[in-house]
């Protein structure tokens, strides 16, 4: 990995550790950019969560609800960090409300998510701007429709964009450029936890894996684009890409003649 990535050893904070895409993120910052990571999620779910042990992981609990514990991990983790330099914030929703319990549940979780990324935004981004580097990562999960939260993504951008403001007027006049070095990306990925299932080979080969998503995902952030649209599914194209020798096997094995056999010619 070129030491020019804009996530080569850098120090990451990454929320909703318990998700399998988020250890799929982690693993991939810690083996191919040689990133220092701090996984967040509750004792109970680091308790249970099956993840590799590492010397570059390190658990912490937090509410992000609860901004004094936000500030706390701030405060925790640049004396064991420094800088956090990457901040990539998973929404916990899924997205999907039919019933109006799961309405309900659909609110109050984003209201949950947007308080806690508030939350990160005005514990984290000073130290980032005295430091005059650093990135926001948002990933909001439109399963149902990604073209709805894309549409109303200016508006959370307005609220983003206010916080940050407000933050940059407390700098010091030698940290004037800070704020041009904070960059802010939203990822939009209609990728969902499959269930263990029995289903046909051809839509487990057309699902992404948590480990593919997570390289789109950290690709998007590499490109410095403020928005990024991970579709979790491959196309026709990519999927005769990775399976070209076994649809060429298949192929072959249906269009090959015998050398004995011939071809029959009708005449009209």
């Amino acid at each position: 990995m070129s030491s020019q990535s804009v996530l080569y050893k850098r120090n990451v904070l990454i929320t909703n550790g318990s998700s399998p895409l988020s250890q799929a993120l982690c693993e991939q910052l810690i083996e191919t950019h040689k990133c220092q990571v701090a996984l967040l999620s509750s004792y109970d779910e680091q308790k249970d969560a099956t993840r590799r042990q590492h010397e570059s992981i390190s658990l912490f609990d937090c509410n992000l609800t609860n901004r004094k514990q936000v500030c706390d991990l701030a405060e925790k983790l640049e004396k064991q960090f420094g800088t956090i330099e990457l901040v990539i914030h998973q929404e916990s929703g899924t997205g999907l409300h039919s019933t109006d319990q799961e309405t309900t549940h659909f609110v109050s979780q984003t209201s949950n998510d947007i308080l806690g990324f508030v939350n990160l935004l005005t514990c984290f981004v000073p130290c980032m701007l005295q430091q005059e580097r650093g990135r926001i990562v948002s990933i909001k999960h439109t399963p149902s429709n990604a073209k709805a939260a894309i549409d109303s993504q200016p508006d959370y951008d307005d609220l983003v964009q206010s916080i940050f403001r407000s933050q940059t007027a407390s700098l010091p006049n030698h940290s004037i450029r800070g704020p041009e070095n904070i960059r802010f990306t939203t990822v939009f990925s209609n990728y969902q936890q499959q269930k263990q299932l029995q289903q046909p080979k051809l839509t487990l080969n057309l699902n992404l894996t948590e480990h593919e998503v997570a390289q789109r995902i950290l690709r998007g952030v590499e490109s410095e684009q403020t928005y990024v649209q991970i579709q979790a599914r491959r196309n026709l194209l990519e999927f005769c890409s990775a399976n070209i020798v076994q649809l060429a096997s298949i192929g072959l094995d249906k269009l090959q003649l015998k050398k004995s056999q011939k071809i029959p010619i009708k005449v009209q």
